[in-house]
């Protein structure tokens, strides 16, 4: 077991679940096991008795049942310093699972296996009409697939720049995309015959950091994704928190300058006006004057890290625009941990300093630790990715047969 792995399972609760025959009792373990051997890598039946604090009897029985159903399967063999040297358990990686991660203009379209490797992926081009991008989106998706017909995909998992209905599965708030109430979620669906999970793409780098990254064990965090548009998820007490409506966290249309620029939602002056990276790109034209039009944000951090005075004080001003809105976000939400996502972590050590700088000091309190998402770009699409393997490692889920789609299907 590596020690990654172990670091992430000193975060798992031991069981305390007392001796019962219930379904229940015998549901909850045997997710909490498959989610031990996923977050192993590799493990031995004698280490998750171990850190489950289950019987070594109720443990095999467990295994078995995974083993048959095909949820895991037996890989190397281990070390022993006396005795036989046992089998290792692995999460079966022949199954696998598409992933959408949409942006206004493009989307990123992925498989990926159950421990979180990205086999491959393709860029497409979308647009604002949403049933012409779907037929995009599904082409992508057969595609990637039949690029690995080996991999038997068990569902799709979809990250959205904005807010999704509960209820409806539609978009509910995601005025950067520009497709309304579109039902994105059954129109993939259909088209694939799979069975799809959609989040907000900041609630998902929250969930890609509690299953793969630094937030294990973190029961208070707001996630800033910082992209065309700002987002933000909220973690508390451990739950990702959404509100009765489902627009919890939407930091990024609250108005933080009376009488500013036209925002996508039809308000002026919202905090993503000033702090996104189209406003960045913005701030950088004005200082600079001409700018041909294929110059892009990446090409701003780029003349930023080259420390071309234009593009360092562009992305300055951005930084000490992302503080004035941090403020609201500290003072209402105290969290332990504030997690920024999106290109801008490329040039995290270069400026994250100016946050320091400009947060008050005024709130009697110590300012909350500031990171960066890990694999910098990869956020969305392991969020995208631990919201589906969160629904198949559920109870229900893990207790049956993976569905056998065949990719190429």
């Amino acid at each position: 077991m590596n020690e990654r792995a172990l670091r992430q399972l000193a975060h798992v609760p031991r069981l305390a679940i007392q001796a019962s025959s219930s379904e229940t009792a015998r549901d909850t373990n045997r997710t909490i096991i498959l989610e031990l051997i996923r977050l192993a890598g590799a493990v031995s039946r004698a280490d998750l008795a171990r850190l489950s604090g289950l019987q070594k009897s109720t443990v095999s029985a467990i295994v078995e049942e995974l083993l048959v159903t095909h949820w895991v399967c037996e890989g190397e063999t281990g070390f022993s310093k006396r005795g036989r040297r046992p089998l290792m358990l692995e999460v079966n990686n022949e199954l696998g699972v598409v992933i959408l991660d949409l942006h206004p203009g493009h989307a990123i379209v992925a498989i990926s296996d159950f421990s979180g490797n990205f086999l491959v992926q393709e860029n497409v081009t979308i647009s604002s009409e949403p049933r012409r991008s779907v037929t995009q989106l599904l082409a992508a998706i057969k595609r990637v697939c039949s690029a690995k017909p080996k991999k038997a995909i068990q569902g799709v998992g979809i990250s959205v720049p904005g807010r999704v209905d509960r209820l409806t599965g539609r978009l509910a708030f995601a005025p950067n995309l520009r497709w309304g109430s579109f039902a994105i979620g059954k129109a993939i669906a259909e088209g694939t015959g799979l069975p799809v999970e959609i989040e907000n793409a900041a609630n998902l780098i929250i969930l890609a950091e509690r299953w793969f990254g630094s937030l294990s064990g973190v029961q208070d965090a707001v996630a800033i994704n910082v992209s065309e548009g700002i987002g933000t998820g909220i973690l508390a007490a451990g739950h990702l928190i959404s509100g009765w409506n489902g627009m919890a966290g939407e930091f990024g249309h609250m108005p933080v300058e009376h009488g500013g620029l036209l925002c996508g939602c039809g308000n002026r002056g919202c905090w993503e006006t000033i702090a996104s990276n189209q406003a960045a790109l913005r701030y950088y034209r004005k200082l600079k004057g001409k700018v041909p039009a294929s110059f892009t944000y990446r090409h701003l951090l780029v003349d930023a890290e080259d420390q071309k005075p234009e593009a360092m004080a562009a992305m300055r001003n951005q930084f000490v625009q992302l503080a004035r809105g941090l403020e609201t976000i500290l003072a209402g939400l105290s969290p332990e941990v504030v997690l920024f996502a999106g290109d801008i972590v490329a040039v995290w050590p270069y400026f994250s300093g100016v946050l320091a700088e400009e947060l008050p000091k005024t709130l009697n309190a110590r300012l909350p630790r500031i990171i960066t998402a890990a694999d910098c770009g990869m956020a969305r699409l392991r969020g995208a990715l631990a919201l589906v393997l969160q629904h198949h490692f559920s109870p229900a889920a893990s207790g049956s047969v993976p569905r056998r789609i065949a990719g190429g299907d």
